[in-house]
């Protein structure tokens, strides 16, 4: 991601974070990967920050295997939970992040 660096105050651009990353079969380490990468994105000026699609598991999609479906989280769960405690920078004054 390149920062944006604007000449007009008041100029009102959304600037997003796209992640993609690579995934092993540890979920509490995509995840710490993951979280670095949100953190990473919001420093650098993203507003809007968005995911792979499974990203605390390797990606499994290419089959049906029932054994997969233990790895679903509720919303809210322990992975919403977690982001939500992420912040913005303080200087950019908001408390929160849009995931």
């Amino acid at each position: 991601m390149r920062k944006i660096k604007s000449k007009n105050a008041s100029d009102t651009r959304t600037v997003l974070g796209l992640i993609q990353t690579r995934c092993s079969p540890d979920p509490a380490e995509n995840f710490a990967r993951t979280a670095e990468k949100i953190t990473q994105a919001a420093d650098r000026g993203a507003h809007i920050i968005c995911t792979q699609e499974l990203f605390t598991s390797e990606y499994f999609c290419q089959s049906e295997n029932h054994d997969y479906f233990k790895l679903a989280e509720t919303i809210p769960g322990p992975s919403t939970s977690a982001l939500q405690k992420t912040r913005s920078p303080p200087s950019r004054g908001h408390h929160r992040l849009a995931f």
